[in-house]
C-alpha cells in the first residue's frame, strides 16, 4: 500500500492526464514498464493499492502453457528493462542474478502469507507449481537480459559497411 517504484499490468489504471504525457510511449504498443518507468522520469508517482480484488476468468490452462506464458512475459519485461539500463554489462549483471530470483520472490509471497494467515493452507498447497512458475520467470528474464545486453552491444558498435 503507498507509494511504489514499480505497478504490475493487472489491474492498473492511469488518470488521462498522466498517460497523455507519455503518449509517445504506449502509442503504437503498450508496454506497462516503459509507461510507468516514463510517468516516474516525468515526475509522476505510482500508487500501489490494497482495496482492488482481481479476477481473472479465464480457461483452465495446462502447466507447459502456463510455463511458456512466464517465460514470454518475463523475458519481455527483462528486454524492456534492458533497453532502459545503462550499458550491456548492467544487463549482464541482471541475467548473472536471475538465479536467486525464485528464492527471493518465494520468500516474499511467504512473508506475505504468514503476515495475513488468510491463504496458508492454499499457499502451502500451491508450493510447487509457485516454485515452477518462478522458476520460469527467472529463465525469461535472464533470456530477456541477454538479448537486451546483446542488442545494445551492436546498437553501440560501429557499424559495419557492405562491400
Amino acid at each position: 500500500e503507498g507509494n511504489t517504484e514499480y505497478l504490475s499490468d493487472v489491474n492498473i489504471s492511469y488518470k488521462r492526464e498522466a498517460l497523455e504525457a507519455v503518449r509517445d510511449l504506449w502509442h503504437e504498443s503498450y508496454q506497462e514498464s516503459t509507461v510507468n518507468w516514463g510517468l516516474r522520469r516525468r515526475g509522476y508517482g505510482l500508487h500501489l493499492s490494497q482495496a482492488p480484488v482481481v479476477v481473472e476468468q479465464r480457461a483452465t490452462a495446462r502447466l507447459w502453457h502456463v510455463i511458456q506464458e512466464r517465460i514470454h512475459w518475463a523475458r519481455s519485461f527483462a528486454h524492456v528493462r534492458g533497453r532502459e539500463a545503462s550499458s550491456p554489462l548492467t544487463c549482464v549483471a541482471w541475467a548473472t542474478a536471475t538465479p536467486i530470483l525464485p528464492l527471493l520472490l518465494f520468500v516474499r509471497h511467504l512473508q506475505r502469507e504468514l503476515r495475513t494467515r488468510q491463504h496458508i493452507p492454499e499457499f502451502v498447497w500451491a508450493i510447487p507449481a509457485t516454485l515452477t512458475l518462478l522458476l520460469s520467470w527467472s529463465l525469461g528474464e535472464c533470456i530477456g537480459y541477454c538479448e537486451a545486453a546483446r542488442t545494445q552491444a551492436l546498437d553501440k558498435s560501429p557499424a559495419i559497411q557492405k562491400v
